[in-house]
């Protein structure tokens, strides 16, 4: 039986032809042809009532690719100050993957927010890929990467698991076309007046190329990302590039947070 939607565009699509052939529109006449891809276009109208009452959120299962390897991010969760874990959906699709929040099963990464230390994200993997040997001395734990132009994530190296079972990122940079992250144990929290990262930036094409974070911001502040490097005035250099110095400020509280 035909929806509404579907009535209603078969409707108008008809008033439109009698119109035209009446002579009042810009064209007197209309193909056999011209009225078939009318008719076939309004399909696109046509919405179920399952569709009505809930509206798809993920993306459909057609447009998720089988995962590459066992290093593949295949999920990826997050979860507030509250405890509160929201899905944020799969990257890939494999046998073993999970949507379940575990720290400890070996098959995840689990690290603080880099803009929000009091935000938990945790990368699910296929199997399992992070080591029983334990960090020391705050050695880089993890390396990921993906494609600049194509978010692909994947772990390149896992050296070493964080006791914790908790880790910060360090920083990452644009290396050959792809985006490179490093992954430490421990961050010290920074001063309200500290400098919590480096951001690196090319200044012929007024493009960031990179971060370096010193301390994570405490609660209530945020390292902000988002810095406008167009049309700089003033920056600094240090072995790895020229870069600017951005410092924690306060955030407003998101929505989520209060669920």
């Amino acid at each position: 039986m035909a929806s509404k939607a579907s009535l209603l565009a078969y409707i108008c699509i008809m008033s439109m032809l009698i119109y035209s052939n009446a002579g009042l529109g810009n064209d007197s006449t209309r193909s056999a042809d011209d009225i078939d891809d009318m008719l076939e276009d309004s399909h696109d109208f046509e919405i179920s009532d399952d569709e009505e009452r809930d509206p798809p959120t993920r993306p459909k299962e057609r447009e998720i690719q089988h995962c590459v390897n066992t290093n593949s991010v295949c999920h990826t969760l997050m979860q507030y100050r509250d405890g509160h874990t929201v899905d944020e959906g799969s990257n890939c699709e494999c046998g073993g993957c999970s949507n379940k929040w575990n720290q400890h099963d070996r098959k995840s990464l689990t690290w603080h927010h880099y803009e929000r230390n009091d935000w938990l994200v945790q990368y699910r993997f296929c199997a399992p890929i992070i080591p029983e040997r334990e960090c020391e001395n705050n050695e880089v734990a993890a390396i990921l990467e993906t494609e600049v132009d194509v978010w692909n994530i994947r772990m390149r190296k896992a050296r070493c698991r964080c006791p914790s079972g908790e880790y910060y990122t360090s920083g990452w940079m644009k290396t050959n076309g792809k985006w490179r992250y490093e992954y430490v144990c421990r961050l010290p929290i920074c001063e309200l007046d500290q400098m919590c990262t480096k951001i690196y930036v090319d200044l012929e094409e007024e493009v960031k190329t990179g971060f370096q974070f010193n301390c994570a911001c405490p609660d209530e502040y945020l390292c902000d990302t988002e810095y406008d490097v167009t049309g700089l005035e003033s920056w600094e250099e240090d072995e790895t590039g020229d870069y600017v110095a951005n410092k924690c400020k306060r955030h407003k509280r998101k929505k989520a947070e209060s669920k």
